[in-house]
């Protein structure tokens, strides 16, 4: 067996990938600060549909040792409420949701931005407006049931319970942030 006919392919190959990682590394570094710019004006796009308001100012929070952007939204000098972007595990990943707040701690509405690894059909059906419409006008801890009997409670998506649990779980800690920050 001739060693050459072994090494030249794996050296070629090594090259290769070299060649190819550093291409992937210049892409990054070239597209990172456009992508991040991008989902910032998608956020605050997000956030104006939920608070339409003249300013939205940036902000973080930490709870629990976890860092969260909110957005305090202000027209005319007045503060008309808060967007929380939080987020919480559904069935399978992460869900990520923003909720405003007005200033007496009423939900004005929620909004799921990514529910992409939830069951098509079943746990997607949690971006719909006739489930995330539930939260509007409720004030401090919701909870999710099967029937939304008890008081402050949703209806779950039918057979998506740990999606709708995500969703509340993401509103909830909006409330949470929001309350200490009232405190605050």
């Amino acid at each position: 067996m001739d060693i050459k006919a072994i090494l030249k392919p794996a050296i070629i190959l090594c090259i290769i990938c070299a060649i190819i990682t550093a291409a992937l590394s210049v892409t990054n570094a070239v597209t990172k600060d456009k992508i991040a710019q991008l989902e910032y004006e998608a956020e605050q796009a997000t956030a104006r549909q939920i608070i339409d308001a003249d300013e939205l100012t940036s902000l973080k929070h930490t709870v629990d040792g976890k860092e969260y952007t909110y957005y305090k939204a202000q027209s005319s000098g007045e503060t008309e409420g808060y967007v929380f972007k939080t987020s919480a595990k559904g069935y399978n990943g992460e869900v990520t949701v923003m909720t405003g707040i007005d200033t007496e701690g009423k939900i004005i509405l929620v909004k799921v931005l990514s529910a992409a690894d939830e069951t098509p059909g079943l746990g997607q059906n949690i971006t719909k407006e006739s489930f995330t419409n539930a939260f509007t006008g409720l004030t401090g801890t919701v909870g999710v049931t099967d029937d939304g009997s008890a008081d402050n409670t949703i209806d779950a998506v039918t057979g998506a319970t740990y999606s709708s649990k995500a969703v509340t779980n993401s509103v909830n800690l909006a409330v949470k942030i929001f309350n200490e920050i009232k405190e605050g």
